[in-house]
């Protein structure tokens, strides 16, 4: 068995996506599926998929998340002129070109995700909210942090965005926002230094948003 030469490197995820694309059809099923819907990396098959964002475990190694619903429709104005006409052919090529150019950054973005983010996904998860874009990392004041985009499973208008510290979340505060309709509706800084933490501020946002909701159901 031949050894590998000191120099040579592990291939980057993103070589093992090159000959595999986003396509019109992944996209297409994206909008039909809606909130929720999501499109990920799978690496054992090392192909695109589109599913259900309650079909994906938060804790998983193998598939990742690169678009999502909430993208989709953040990115369709941009490709649809005054007449309501879309540009699928641009459409489809700029997210193809997003989603694998930033693929290994968002790598080492989920390789230093701590667990506390991933517990509180899944609270959110088992509170009635699906992940409905793919996590934001950006460096803030020196720190890295992650935002995740959730949706209310029954309520689809109702959206949560958590920005929080992403490899230490004791690091500093972290903020919830809730929106209806893309109106910002209310929200509030906390600490989540750990999973207990986690499930404290998932309970409240799913009593927050059941609150908002009596005041302004019909």
């Amino acid at each position: 068995m031949n050894n590998p030469a000191p120099n040579e490197t592990a291939p980057a995820v993103s070589d093992w996506f090159m000959s595999r694309e986003i396509t019109g059809r992944m996209l297409r099923t994206l909008d039909r599926i809606g909130p929720g819907g999501l499109i990920v990396a799978d690496l054992l098959e090392r192909e695109f998929r589109v599913i259900h964002a309650r079909t994906l475990t938060p804790a998983t190694h193998t598939r990742f998340i690169v678009f999502g619903y909430d993208d989709l429709a953040h990115t369709l104005p941009a490709f649809t002129s005054g007449d309501g006409e879309l540009d699928q052919e641009g459409l489809v090529a700029a997210v193809d070109c997003t989603v694998w150019e930033g693929m290994d950054q968002r790598v080492e973005d989920i390789a230093h995700t701590s667990h506390v983010i991933t517990c509180l996904r899944e609270h959110m998860q088992r509170h009635g909210f699906d992940l409905n874009g793919a996590p934001e990392y950006h460096d803030v004041a020196g720190r890295r942090t992650v935002t995740d985009f959730y949706a209310h499973r029954t309520h689809p208008h109702l959206a949560v965005n958590i920005k929080a510290p992403s490899t230490d979340t004791r690091a500093g505060y972290s903020v919830v926002r809730l929106y209806d309709h893309n109106r910002h509706v209310t929200g509030w800084p906390c600490r989540i230094p750990n999973q207990f933490e986690g499930a404290r501020v998932a309970h409240r946002v799913r009593t927050d948003a059941d609150a908002y909701l009596r005041r302004t159901r019909p």
